[in-house]
């Protein structure tokens, strides 16, 4: 075997990009199209073909993960082999600055062990300084989030604090900035901390003052690149400097981060900063469906500065991408889980809870899913919610580790002085902070003065006994973690030594007696993740001789998603982000709550953004993708009418039949191959029943009935609850659909004149008219925004006529006596043939308020509904019944029993 064999894997496109010889190579790629097969080959051909040195490549990917990914994939014995991938500087923009502060600290007046300040530490640096100079009595309150994004902002444009100082000279509203932006910088350094955006702004000055530290490097990558900001741009070229070779790698339509100065322009501009420049253009995905191809390009189209550069596939059509659409946010999640369900159950083995991924634009928008899932048994991780160590007690650990090993750090002494509680109180805790600041020494130095350890000026401020003899013990502690800091022993007994030093176990059993096991679990855990990090530190890391301690703690504030364990995603359906989402994939995605509000973001600027990041939603689908929305959502006080984003406009008027199908087996073989795993050749695909994509309105699609006519009574118990589900009604005109009893009532209640059997095509026809009608009404509501003479005349009538549109939607169902008399005929059917069928091991139910549990204990023979949410038609159906004779009614307290007459 050769070892560029791994050059046959590739296609033509990727070839040419892998193996092209340009000095400066741009590299479009679409979603899907494989562009880190190609970068980890082309890593590979530089060095095996063109007798590279490993540690003359830079590769900079846009995350952690990605950096892992692609080490990982170099490590393969097909590439190059853990030996000369360990050689390679593989990271993050942030964590190549690091690397290279580190090795030059004397060139940046920083001390090697500096310390990396994530977000948290940041903001308590700047609350400290606000307090300090008296801010928060001028401005009136105290914001640590406005100044540290304003610096944060000042950073990504490439500006240090005396750039800003100068640009701002003029400006009196920038001047607290200013002096909180000096200050902080002061106290970071004091510290011995480098924050996020100042590791860039360091990095870049130490390449620019000393371009001879790169003078090894021959080829520099960069991955994600439409993503780079103004800094990130900078850096590469002070890394570039010396007409070193450069690859950047990106997508002009996945450009998503323009709050933090992300720039797709950086490739035009490109050509005014590099020679010799090449662009290759991988445009085929191998990743999603025709279906889901055309309909993500159909959003980003509408961009009018957009080129004519365009994404396709040679995999199958599939399935047409639907737009779902619910009453409410609570409907909309349920029918989510329905549909997850029922894809899962139709899929023959091919899709688990893990290919499901629910895609939102905010981090709110993910609780409705949550409840909901849980509710229907669905097991869900959701990505961006609380990081393992954000967690109190894992927190607690690595702030005592922090401490020890960075003793200049008061704000993690704070943290951890009282855990457990040693009765060292706030004043105390000041006196020590004073001490420090006037003495220009550490807090430990400060201790051993007051204790007498060594000769020091007598404590100004009283201190008892008590607290004396709790500074002393905590002394030894510090002194003893610091000896094992020292002697270099493993991290993990690092870790236990610590718990046995505080006796933290008991400390959480008696703080949190009723979370003690889960907290204690979690700090098993953060042990266990410290081996697993020092056992793959050579694919975790960018530098193979990095101190692991600093490596860790570095890790933990540049990337904690690294000590996030894989199996915390196994079978589960993720919920996550728009955002969060990037560079993942899925065999089935729903892209959620697509609103005009939302998705475009209604305090967001540049609607074209948003319209990439739909578009990045949408492409993580491999073979089912779903966009779904609410027509009303719960504001701070009330009910919020929504309209479909103007993004779907184009969806919702191509897309055909709004009927979401069966998976069929021959769709299901395509997907299969797609996808290269095998269906269960024993797990026959179930007949289902189609359901419409459109549910009932929200007064009365909160109860409906089903039958689960294929559920044992221990599959049931298992599954827990169907809910917010429909009739279905075998052996007649509505065998292949699902409906909402207010579905039927739409379609069969013709005022004056009859109407025949509603069919496939009449609900098609009902639906699009309805779906169109949102289009149209939001666009009515865009356009009279953009009108500003006629801006309040115009949302008044629009707001009359969307009320009265509403109410007469409501009093169709609202209104009983117009129900037809074939509507009754079949819903009398409906229900006994329901009951009559369930037998023993079958059961019918209704279904009360959407994502409510079943309250009640199920009966072989009858249908219990909790009373106070029964839905109004079928209580007068169910009445009828019993009035005719067919139905007996019982009831007990809230609870009411109907069964079949004998």
């Amino acid at each position: 075997m050769g070892e560029l064999d791994f050059l046959n894997q590739l296609v033509e496109i990727q070839y040419n990009a892998a193996t092209s010889n340009s000095e400066t190579l741009q590299i479009l790629a679409v979603p899907g199209s494989g562009k880190t097969r190609v970068l980890t080959s082309r890593i590979a051909w530089l060095i095996i073909a063109n007798e590279l040195e490993p540690r003359s490549i830079v590769a900079v990917t846009f995350t952690n993960k990605a950096a892992k990914e692609m080490k990982e994939r170099l490590c393969s014995e097909a590439l190059l082999g853990s030996k000369r991938t360990e050689e390679l500087m593989i990271g993050t923009f942030h964590s190549v600055c690091s690397r290279l502060i580190r090795k030059y600290p004397h060139y940046c007046g920083l001390k090697g062990n500096f310390m990396i300040a994530n977000p948290e530490k940041s903001r308590d640096i700047i609350n400290k300084i606000i307090y300090t100079l008296r801010l928060a009595k001028v401005e009136g309150s105290n914001k640590p989030d406005v100044y540290f994004n304003e610096i944060s902002k000042a950073r990504n444009k490439g500006l240090d604090v005396k750039k800003y100082a100068d640009l701002h000279s003029s400006s009196p509203n920038k001047q607290n900035t200013i002096n909180v932006f000096r200050a902080y910088e002061k106290e970071l350094l004091r510290l011995n901390y480098v924050d996020f955006d100042s590791l860039m702004v360091i990095g870049r000055d130490l390449l620019v003052r000393h371009p001879e530290l790169m003078n090894g490097t021959e080829h520099i990558l960069v991955d994600e690149f439409q993503d780079t900001n103004t800094i990130q741009y900078q850096i590469l070229k002070a890394m570039a400097y010396g007409r070193k070779k450069v690859t950047v790698v990106g997508d002009p339509d996945q450009s998503v981060f323009g709050w933090r100065d992300g720039d797709p322009a950086n490739f035009a501009k490109m050509h005014d900063d590099f020679s010799g420049i090449n662009v290759i253009h991988m445009s085929i995905s191998f990743r999603s469906s025709g279906s889901i191809i055309e309909a993500a390009g159909s959003v980003v189209r509408i961009d009018p500065s957009r080129d004519s550069r365009s994404c396709r596939t040679d995999n199958l059509v599939g399935m047409p991408v639907k737009v779902l659409v619910a009453d409410d946010g609570e409907g909309e999640a349920d029918m989510v889980a329905r549909q997850i369900i029922r894809v899962r159950d139709e899929s023959k083995g091919l899709f688990d809870y893990n290919d499901f991924a629910v895609l939102v634009r905010t981090n709110y928008l993910t609780r409705n899913f949550e409840q909901a899932f849980m509710l229907a048994n669905i097991p869900c991780v959701v990505v961006g919610g609380p990081q393992f160590v954000e967690r109190a007690e894992v927190k607690d650990i690595l702030g005592y580790l922090i401490f020890c090993f960075n003793p200049e750090d008061f704000l993690s002494f704070e943290k951890i002085v009282n855990v457990p509680n040693r009765g060292i109180n706030d004043a105390t805790i000041q006196y020590l902070r004073g001490r420090c600041l006037e003495d220009g020494i550490n807090v430990i130095d400060v201790i051993k003065m007051i204790t007498g350890r060594t000769p020091g000026p007598p404590p100004r401020f009283y201190l008892s006994t008590k607290v004396k003899s709790s500074l002393t013990e905590l002394l030894y502690l510090f002194e003893d973690i610091k000896q094992q800091l020292d002697t270099k022993t493993p991290l993990p007994e690092i870790f236990s030594i610590i718990l046995d030093l505080t006796d933290y176990r008991e400390y959480l059993r008696k703080e949190f007696a009723e979370s003690f096991v889960s907290r204690w679990e979690n700090v098993g855990e953060l042990v266990t993740y410290a081996s697993v990090y020092i056992s793959e530190l050579s694919t975790r890391a960018i530098s193979p001789d990095q101190d692991p301690i600093i490596g860790f703690l570095e890790a933990v504030a540049l990337g904690p998603e690294q000590l996030e364990p894989n199996e915390v995603m196994k079978g589960k359906v993720t919920i996550s982000t728009l955002h969060n989402s990037k560079g993942l994939e899925w065999p089935c995605v729903f892209v959620a709550a697509c609103e005009e509000g939302v998705i475009p973001h209604s305090r967001v600027d540049s609607k074209m953004e948003e319209s990439r990041l739909l578009y990045v939603g949408m492409t993580r689908a491999k073979c089912l993708l779903y966009c779904s929305y609410a027509r009303t959502r719960m504001g701070w006080s009330n009910v919020i009418r929504k309209y479909p984003s103007s993004f779907l406009t184009d969806l919702i008027r191509r897309e055909g039949s709004k009927i979401i199908t069966p998976i069929d087996v021959e769709m299901l073989e395509g997907y299969s191959k797609l996808l290269k795993r095998p269906l269960l050749e024993n797990d026959a695909v179930e007949e289902s029943h189609a359901i419409l994509s459109y549910p009932a309105t929200q007064e009365y699609s909160q109860m409906s009935l089903c039958t689960q006519s294929s559920l044992s009574l221990s599959t049931q118990q298992n599954k827990s609850i169907i809910q917010h589900t429909s009739a279905m009604i075998p052996e007649d005109p509505f065998s292949t659909l699902e409906l909402s009893f207010h579905e039927i009532e739409m379609i069969l209640d013709a005022p004056d004149s009859p109407i025949p059997s509603p069919t496939h095509d009449s609900v098609n026809t009902l639906l699009e008219k309805r779906l169109q009608d949102d289009a149209e009404e939001s666009h009515e509501e865009n356009s009279s925004y953009n009108n500003s003479s006629s801006r309040s005349s115009s949302n008044s009538n629009n707001n009359d006529n969307n009320n009265n549109n509403n109410q007469k939607r409501l009093k169709i169902s609202d209104d009983i006596p117009k129900i037809s008399p074939e509507l009754t005929t079949i819903l009398k059917e409906c229900i006994i043939r329901c009951v009559k069928e369930a037998g023993n091991t079958r059961h019918v139910f209704v279904v009360g308020h959407m994502g409510s549990i079943v309250k009640n204990e199920l009966k072989k023979d009858g249908i219990y509904i909790p009373y106070e949410d029964i839905c109004v038609e079928v209580k007068e159906l169910l009445e009828s019944l019993v009035d005719s004779g067919d139905m007996i009614y019982t009831r007990h307290k809230k609870n009411e029993k109907y069964t079949i007459a004998e």
